[in-house]
C-alpha cells in the first residue's frame, strides 16, 4: 500500500503544475470587490463617496474640533484643553495632530475617489454619476483644506497620493495657493453637484454656500481694507443659495 502514496501523490503535484496558466494570478477573486470591480456602476460610486461623510473626519470631529471651539472658553478648567485657553498648545500636541491627520485622511481619501472615478469607472457608470461622485470628493477635499488653512495658514497641496508616497518630505504651499485650489475644487462641485438629492447627499447648494465662506474669508486674510471683489462673489453665491435653494 505504502507503494502507491508516491504515485499518487506525482500525479496530484503533477496536476496543480498543469492547471497553473500565466494568467493565474492575474485572475479576479469571485465574491470579493476589488479596484477592477468595483467601479460599475452608479449605485458604486455612491458608495465609494459615502465614506467621505464619516471616517476620515472622526479625529476632528470627536475631540480636536472641541478644543478649537469656544467651548474651550466656555468650559475653561484645569482639566478642559487648558492649554488651548492660555494659548500655550504647541505643535507637539496631540489634540492638533489628530485635527491635522483627519484633515489630510479626507484629502487622501477624496483623492483616491476622484483617481478611481477618472480611471477605473467602466463604461456602465453614467457621466453624470462619475462628475458628482467627482464633485463630492472635491467638496469634501476643499473643505478639509479649508479648516486647515484657517489653523495653520500655509499646508501642503497634492492631488495624487502616489505623489506622496514616491516624496513624502514636501514644502508648504503658500496661503494664497490654498484659496485658489480650494476655489478650484468647490467650482468644480457647485457646477456638476444636484440641485437635490439623496437626504444627507451634499448637493450644488452646499458647494456654493462654502464657497461663498471661502471668498467671504479672502476678502480680508491680509487685514486692511477688504478686498470688493471678492466680497461681490461672495453676496452673489450667497443670494444665488438664499433665493433658489429652498
Amino acid at each position: 500500500m505504502k507503494k502507491l502514496y508516491i504515485p499518487l501523490i506525482a500525479i496530484a503535484a503533477a496536476s496543480c503544475v498543469a492547471s497553473c496558466s500565466d494568467d493565474f494570478l492575474e485572475k479576479l477573486p469571485q465574491g470579493n470587490y476589488v479596484d477592477g470591480t468595483f467601479y460599475v456602476s452608479d449605485k458604486a460610486l455612491e458608495s465609494a463617496t459615502s465614506v467621505l461623510y464619516n471616517r476620515p473626519w472622526f479625529e476632528y470631529n470627536g475631540e480636536g474640533a472641541l478644543c478649537i471651539s469656544s467651548l474651550a472658553n466656555e468650559c475653561f478648567d484645569a482639566w478642559n484643553f487648558p492649554q488651548f485657553n492660555t494659548l500655550q498648545v504647541t505643535a507637539l500636541d496631540s489634540h492638533l495632530s489628530n485635527i491635522w491627520r483627519s484633515f489630510y485622511a479626507v484629502v487622501t481619501m477624496s483623492n483616491s475617489v476622484i483617481e478611481a472615478c477618472e480611471t477605473k469607472a467602466t463604461a456602465d457608470c453614467t457621466e453624470e454619476g462619475i462628475h458628482r461622485a467627482i464633485g463630492e470628493a472635491r467638496l469634501m477635499r476643499a473643505a478639509a483644506y479649508f479648516y486647515a488653512l484657517r489653523l495653520w495658514g500655509p499646508v501642503i497641496l497634492f492631488e495624487h497620493n502616489q505623489e506622496i508616497v514616491d516624496n513624502p518630505v514636501r514644502p508648504l504651499n503658500k496661503e494664497e495657493d490654498v484659496f485658489r485650489f480650494i476655489i478650484r475644487d468647490l467650482e468644480y462641485a457647485a457646477e456638476y453637484l444636484p440641485e437635490s438629492w439623496i437626504k444627507g447627499r451634499a448637493t450644488c447648494w452646499a458647494a456654493k454656500a462654502l464657497l461663498a465662506k471661502v471668498y467671504l474669508c479672502r476678502s480680508g486674510w491680509n487685514g486692511g481694507n477688504r478686498d470688493e471683489a471678492d466680497l461681490e462673489k461672495c453676496k452673489e453665491l450667497c443670494e444665488d443659495v438664499c433665493t433658489k435653494s429652498g
